[in-house]
């Protein structure tokens, strides 16, 4: 059984979550935790050069922010399933489109 668990810190998503970590599954069950971030080159260019730098940064920021979230939350998971395959990532993309894929 392979299981994506798509977080962003939402109330709602850690409800997921936490779902997650109340059912039975059996050993050899695959679990991916992921979390999206929209990258600051899909932001309209119309806003200038300026605003560039500042939106780059924010975005890294975003990324270091939400790894640690994305860890936190695996390592609770592996906590549950000790026995299982649990993994983490970050994804840089178009959020509906980087879930799918």
């Amino acid at each position: 059984m392979r299981i994506l668990i798509a977080i962003d810190g939402s109330e709602c998503s850690l409800l997921a979550l936490n779902s997650v970590k109340k059912r039975h599954c059996p050993i050899e069950t695959e679990f991916r935790i992921i979390t999206v971030v929209d990258p600051a080159t899909y932001v309209q260019t119309s806003f200038g050069a300026t605003y560039i730098e500042p939106m780059l940064q924010a975005q890294i920021e975003m990324e270091k922010v939400c790894r640690l979230l994305v860890d936190d939350k695996v390592n609770e998971l592996k906590a549950v399933f000790p026995n299982s395959s649990v993994t983490g990532e970050v994804i840089l993309g178009a959020i509906a489109g980087a879930i799918v894929d």
